[in-house]
């Protein structure tokens, strides 16, 4: 079993697919670097030591909260110590607009098959009812780590690293974020078949029974 450590995080745009950009050329980024188990003594220590440099007397302190010469210090050093070990760097990236024009054009797919689903519908009887398909927007955040995380996978199988222990190490987050986290990894990972459902509810014979198909 091989042992990696994914030290990763975001940066810009993390809304949803239904608004648009704030400015021209908006992005949300997310990036992050591998540590894999040979690395792990080595390297783990150079980067507490950076920390122990630069860190707070207390509480949460970003980059952003140095002077402008620490920032460009401790920017060298870190990008030093990956050069040095040889530490795989990841990104991906997601203009605000197209992820919203993309929510758009999904919406409209999905409108125009529900009016031919009515169209269909309306020419014979049935006693069961469905609910209209709907298009939630797509959250930047849950996106981008979904492609970050796609990057790695795919980065350790052309290795032929079948057996993997992955410990994302990212700042901290909601609770329900980490559950999309979560359920993400586990789709990019498994091999099980897709199942869709389809829910309605019987009119006629027991009202308000809901039945269920699997698809």
């Amino acid at each position: 079993m091989t042992k990696v450590i994914f030290a990763c995080d975001e940066s810009g745009a993390k809304g949803y697919a239904d608004k648009g950009e704030t400015y021209p050329g908006e992005v949300g980024v997310f990036a992050g670097f591998l540590i894999i188990d040979e690395c792990v003594g080595d390297s783990l220590p150079k980067f507490m030591e950076i920390y122990n440099r630069y860190k707070p007397t207390k509480g949460k302190h970003h980059i952003t909260d140095l002077d402008n010469h620490l920032k460009e210090s401790l920017r060298q050093e870190v990008y030093q110590t990956i050069r040095d070990f040889t530490l795989p760097c990841f990104w991906y990236a997601i203009h605000v607009e197209g992820l919203h024009a993309y929510h758009i054009s999904t919406a409209v797919i999905v409108q125009k098959a529900n009016e031919i689903l009515q169209e269909v519908n309306s020419e014979k009887v049935s006693h069961i009812k469905c609910g209209s398909p709907r298009t939630n927007p797509a959250s930047m955040h849950i996106e981008l780590f979904c492609g970050l995380y796609g990057h790695l996978i795919a980065f350790l199988e052309e290795r032929e690293r079948k057996e993997v222990d992955i410990e994302i190490r990212i700042d901290q987050i909601d609770n329900p974020i980490v559950e999309d986290f979560e359920a993400i990894a586990k789709k990019l990972l498994s091999q099980d078949p897709v199942v869709h459902k389809t829910t309605g509810w019987n009119t006629v014979v027991d009202t308000g029974r809901k039945l269920t198909r699997k698809g």
